[in-house]
């Protein structure tokens, strides 16, 4: 992954944004090499019985997500800001 960013980085200046649509859980595009997220679904169900804890989580697994993508030259993540879970 970080040779083709890197790759693309280079086509122009200024440089081509890299973006990805990582979220974790099922929609995980990256996974060689990268941290197996949980789906957001998850975090709200632990939410639901523990909110400190979800909140901490959500925090934690944010921070992962945009370091492990940093690290390889992505610079955005199409990650869910809102996402409305119909139990499909």
């Amino acid at each position: 992954v970080a040779a083709l960013t890197t790759a693309i980085h280079a086509v122009r200046q200024p440089r081509l944004l890299v973006a990805v649509d990582h979220e974790g859980g099922r929609v995980q595009r990256f996974r060689d090499g990268f941290t197996r997220l949980p789906a957001v679904r998850r975090l709200g169900e632990i939410y639901d019985q523990d909110r400190m804890r979800a909140k901490q989580l959500a925090r934690v697994t944010g921070w992962l997500m945009a370091a492990e993508l940093r690290a390889v030259g992505v610079d955005l993540s199409f990650a869910p800001v809102l996402d409305l879970d119909h139990g499909v």
